[in-house]
């Protein structure tokens, strides 16, 4: 069974955030971090000395460790969209095989502060 987990809009000063952990189906095997970049004071809107990575971390032991599945860098001024997907900035991983897994996005802000929205997608 899919699910989401929304990441608020916020705005988030440099260092790491985590959004999460939210338990993924068994059936499920891909997941999808998408970050609008349009939002007010968004990576649109900032210099391009600010920047976030985007991470889908994975935990198999109920959250006691994580491991990253994927990463995408994402450099604040204004980007030229996708027309599939104006103002959005996102990465899609396969999860590693296995039951009881858990999955985070975590943003990491480097350079100055960023406002984010967004949700991470299984399926």
């Amino acid at each position: 069974m899919a699910g989401t987990l929304n990441i608020p809009l916020t705005t988030l000063n440099p260092g790491t955030r985590d959004f999460g952990p939210v338990a993924v189906s068994d059936a499920d095997s891909t997941a999808t971090i998408i970050i609008n970049r349009a939002v007010v004071g968004g990576l649109n809107s900032v210099s391009s000395s600010v920047s976030i990575s985007i991470e889908v971390n994975e935990s198999d032991d109920g959250g006691a460790s994580w491991f990253n599945l994927a990463s995408s860098l994402h450099i604040g001024s204004p980007a030229f969209d996708n027309p599939k997907q104006p103002g959005v900035g996102s990465v899609k991983v396969n999860f590693a095989p296995g039951t009881g897994r858990q999955v985070k996005a975590t943003v990491i802000v480097l350079g100055g502060s960023v406002a984010v929205s967004g949700n991470l997608n299984m399926s």
